[in-house]
Formats: C-alpha cells, structure tokens, sequence
C-alpha cells in the first residue's frame, strides 16, 4: 500500500448534508464546529446551500461515543493537509465559534472529527440530522483558531 492510499479525505459539514443520505453507514473524517454544551456535543457548519422550500434538517450532527459501533481509526492516521486546510477554510467563512461572556472559549472550538454517520428519524431529525458515533475522543481533533 502506497501512502497515498492510506490518506483520509476530509470531507465538511456541507458537503456531507448534500450527500446525507448515501452516506448512512459510511465512516468519515468531517471538520466543522464542534460544540460542547451541558446537555452534549454536537458539529455543525452555518450557511450550507439548501434549495427554496427543502425542509432539509439543519447541518448539525450529534455526537455520540460508543465503542462498540464506531470504526477504528486506520494504523495510520493521515489526512490530506492540503484538503484540512481548504475544508476548515470553507467551514470558517460562513461559521463563527461563540463568544461566552465567561472567557472560556473552549465550548466551541473548529475540529476534524473521525466516526460513523447514522441517520435519524422522525422527530429526533429535526434538530440533527444525523449522529456522528466516535469510538472516544481520539477521534476529535481540534484544529487551531485563525
């Protein structure tokens, strides 16, 4: 196997709401916003192209660790650098991390994230569209501020 063939495409929350639902099932290395907050964590991308009257569910994913259902990561683990970097750049240009009035900015931080995407259903659509289930936080990679 050459390196190359070992490399991870990183994909954005975008483009992964474009082609959501082939992708049920599938592994990916998606970078967005990553936010924590008391009740969970989720990623999530703003200004995502949606066609007039698509009643498409928001581009967030909830994540969810459990071991047993995510995918290992690959012996080894590298990505495209040239790809991370325009990927974060389109993520950044119509996504902005929160400001907390509290002076801890690690509530919002920008990530690549490696795990399974797995569609949901009726009304737990609404507000994710899907969960991204991690094996643990390894798989969350924080990529650093501009």
């Amino acid at each position: 196997m050459r390196p190359a063939d070992r490399d991870i495409l990183p994909i954005s929350v975008c483009d992964l709401m474009r082609e959501l639902p082939s992708r049920d099932g599938q592994t990916v290395a998606l970078v967005g916003r990553y936010s924590y907050r008391s009740n969970g964590r989720w990623v999530a991308q703003q200004g995502c192209p949606v066609p007039p009257g698509d009643p498409a569910p928001p581009p967030a994913l909830w994540v969810v660790e459990n071991p047993g259902e995510a995918p290992k990561a690959p012996d080894v683990f590298e990505f495209v650098a040239t790809e991370l970097d325009k990927k974060l750049a389109e993520v950044q240009a119509h996504t902005a991390l929160g400001k907390f009035r509290f002076g801890v900015p690690d509530f919002d931080r920008w990530a690549l994230i490696y795990g399974k995407v797995e569609l949901r259903k009726g009304d737990d659509a609404r507000q994710y569209a899907a969960n991204l289930i991690i094996r643990s936080n390894a798989m969350i990679i924080f990529l650093p501020r501009p």
